[in-house]
């Protein structure tokens, strides 16, 4: 038999008699291939995610050190003035590019949730009287797990970091609030409309980090409003003298024509995700749109997910389903949320 572990940014497959020599320099000293089962992640969110757990389903992953997870970053800048040198320069005339990593960092947060099973009640659903669950354990199990994923959906948007007891990660939107600046840009209370979007785009575009927002995260109000501006709208021409042609060509039509996607007037494409965790709310100042460069946003995982049987509390069974991790973000000012506005 063999477990998984998680090691750099994979799981590999580790015989039992090694588990205990590869997994203690990431796992309690109290935990062995008899007690723990590690979960691949990917696996769960696909049988456990849903619609609402959409950032776990597409942020990337790595491993924490430590219960705080340190990373180096920086913004490099440049391309605010001319370059322009003599012939046979000397050095002194150049530009120091000399900028040391920035140390950041974030909390790991334990998110556990116990699936409890009776012992008479699992004795009954396998006897078939469960209406056709005929392992509870499982069953519960299942449950766990996806209550798990959605905790961790929730605070990746919204934990507040507290280093105290119990721990929190700093959400992504307190994070870009803390470290993006301007990018954390107030509507003012203004009706959200395309020009209040593209302003606040533009503020990111001009900190100059070289990336750009890749995907918005939105109410499902904020999606439809997007959805409906003109200049976003898909057309579409059939030759209704070909009609083989033209009914390829309906077949292409997805109902509703909703828009997946925003294009920026200066050519960019922003994906557009409902997060059912960024709800629409008639006070303006609840009100947030998320914009994301995903591919400098993971999950560190200190404890990756697993499922671990507890001891008895009483005639039963017990499981806990658990996962200690944190959200690292780097560049900042390649993020940014929109904030403070109605939407009708």
């Amino acid at each position: 038999m063999a477990a998984k572990v998680w090691y750099g940014n994979q799981y590999f497959e580790v015989p039992d008699e090694k588990f205990e020599e590869v997994a203690k320099a990431i796992l309690p000293s109290d935990v062995t291939s008899a007690n723990l089962h590690l979960v691949d992640f990917d696996e769960a969110v696909t049988l456990y995610g849903s619609y609402e757990t959409p950032l776990i389903a597409r942020l990337a992953h790595k491993e924490s050190k430590g219960v705080t997870h340190y990373w180096g970053d920086k913004d490099i800048g440049g391309g605010t003035s001319v370059n322009a040198q003599a012939d046979n320069f000397t050095l002194t005339t150049l530009t120091e590019i000399d900028t040391l990593p920035d140390r950041r960092s974030n909390t790991c947060q334990i998110i556990a949730n116990l699936a409890a099973v009776g012992a008479s009640q699992q004795a009954e659903a396998q006897k078939g009287g469960m209406l056709g669950i005929d392992d509870l354990v499982q069953d519960q199990r299942d449950d766990a797990m996806t209550m798990t994923l959605k905790d961790l959906e929730y605070s990746l948007v919204h934990a507040v970091e507290n280093t105290g007891s119990p721990r929190q990660m700093e959400g992504l939107k307190k994070f870009i609030q803390d470290n993006s600046g301007v990018n954390y840009y107030s509507g003012s209370g203004n009706a959200f409309d395309e020009d209040m979007l593209i302003s606040w785009l533009e503020t990111i575009r001009d900190r100059k980090t070289g990336y750009f927002p890749d995907a918005l995260y939105c109410s499902g109000r904020i999606l439809k409003k997007i959805s409906s501006w003109t200049a976003n709208r898909v057309n579409f021409s059939v030759d209704i003298t070909r009609m083989d042609a033209a009914m390829s060509q309906l077949a292409s039509l997805g109902a509703g024509q909703a828009a997946g996607f925003y294009v920026t007037p200066d050519g960019h494409v922003l994906k557009l995700y409902y997060h059912p965790n960024i709800a629409h709310s008639g006070t303006a100042g609840n009100n947030f749109v998320m914009g994301l460069t995903e591919r400098l946003v993971r999950i560190a995982e200190l404890r990756p997910l697993q499922v671990i049987p507890s001891a008895k509390l009483t005639d039963g069974f017990y499981e806990v389903v658990l996962i200690e991790c944190t959200v690292e973000i780097k560049v900042p000012p390649a993020h940014g949320v929109l904030y403070n506005f109605s939407a009708s």
